[in-house]
């Protein structure tokens, strides 16, 4: 599930890329522990998909679960077969299917 280690010097787009992750490593995503949770109410009326890879070694499964737990009236979208990477085949389908979900449905729920 992990990506191909990288054969040549990374280009300056793949730099970019990772310095951006660590900036918001380093700043803990900007949110502080729980943030995200104890502030659910305030996105409740926004429609929203939750996709996760279920295979995924990063991003625990159970934290988007408690996520989609809180959040029900998110569309919940598990991926068996998906890991972390969002450009994976299965990951990158599912997004593209959450992101329809999102755009077409009514108020954001169905």
């Amino acid at each position: 599930m992990g990506e191909e280690p990288i054969a040549e010097p990374p280009s300056a787009g793949q730099i970019a890329k990772v310095r951006v992750q660590m900036h918001y490593l380093i700043n803990d995503c900007f949110l502080s522990p729980g943030q995200l949770l104890a502030g659910i109410e305030q996105l409740r009326h926004l429609p929203a998909a939750i996709v996760q890879g279920l295979a995924d070694p990063v991003c625990p499964p159970a934290v988007a679960e408690s996520l989609h737990h809180a959040w029900p009236e998110a569309a919940w979208w598990p991926v068996a077969e998906g890991g972390h990477g969002a450009l994976s085949p299965p990951i990158a389908r599912a997004c593209i299917d959450a992101l329809d979900w999102v755009a077409t449905a009514e108020g954001g729920r169905q």
